[in-house]
């Protein structure tokens, strides 16, 4: 979304490594437009993603371990993943 057009939204990048055929819900271009004071909690409902693998994920903004209560903020970037098993 244009931000001249919606100076009421902030704009963040959002990405999901690991998700398998979830993994293209989310936007191609890695990026949204949200209301301020929407937090990560928010934004992951939108993509109705399974409550077992939501339990799970690992969450980061900026690279910082991040809980799902985090209000976002103009540019950070979403990261988050599954924990990956091995043997």
């Amino acid at each position: 979304m244009d931000r001249k057009q919606t100076p009421h939204l902030i704009d963040f990048s959002i990405r999901g490594y690991s998700l398998g055929k979830w993994e293209r819900l989310l936007p191609k271009s890695g990026k949204m437009s949200i209301s301020p004071g929407t937090t990560v909690g928010e934004v992951l409902d939108r993509f109705d993603f399974p409550s077992d693998m939501r339990e799970v994920f690992l969450l980061f903004i900026n690279g910082r371990p991040q809980q799902e209560g985090y209000v976002l903020q103009p540019d950070d970037a979403l990261v988050f993943f599954l924990p990956l098993e091995g043997g």
